[in-house]
């Protein structure tokens, strides 16, 4: 009998270190299904309102407006820095919404951009057996290598198209080199 139980455990310890050495190398192992296929696209120049580095908002913004009265009050802020601001856009906001991020105080040279807006499923937060929708906006931050000294404050306002689905900010930081290969 002790025969069989050192055969049966020597046995499954074989199979055991097989299922380690095939999982490690590549081989067969549990896969679990992926999540359903993010749909997204780049901002086109034409929905760019607005891009600038001296926009005097100290703080880092990431803001969904969906109304021309907290448009036009942000505009107002973004632009205070010129001399001669440009007029408010005219937005539909029945049809679209306007994002604004900026960067907050930051080295001259760095600069911020929304690379791209997207839907995703994801887990609802109030009942995980259940997915939601969200909207998600690609924001990248490209820090300068070699800044001068000063201080800038970037921020950029882009124009999308309106949706009431939940928002989601994903980050990307790249420096100057990195942000030239793309």
């Amino acid at each position: 009998m002790k025969t069989i139980g050192n055969s049966l455990s020597t046995a499954a310890l074989a199979s055991l270190v097989f299922i380690v050495l095939a999982t490690a190398c590549g081989g067969p192992s549990i896969r679990v299904a992926p999540p359903p296929p993010a749909r997204a696209w780049p901002v086109e120049a034409a929905s760019r309102l607005y891009r600038d580095d001296a926009a005097p908002l100290p703080d880092t913004i990431r803001e969904v407006l969906t109304d021309q009265t907290s448009f036009a009050q942000m505009w107002a802020q973004a632009t205070s820095a010129l001399d001669d601001p440009p007029p408010v856009p005219g937005i539909d906001f029945a049809a679209h919404m306007v994002v604004v991020v900026g960067a907050g105080r930051s080295n001259p040279g760095d600069q911020i951009q929304v690379d791209s807006v997207g839907f995703r499923r994801e887990a609802d937060p109030r009942n995980p057996d259940r997915e939601i929708e969200v909207i998600y906006f690609v924001v990248r931050t490209v820090l300068e290598s070699d800044p001068f000294p000063g201080v800038s404050y970037p921020i950029e306002i882009i124009k999308v198209d309106r949706s009431d689905a939940p928002i989601r900010w994903e980050e990307r930081e790249a420096g100057e080199k990195e942000a030239a290969e793309l």
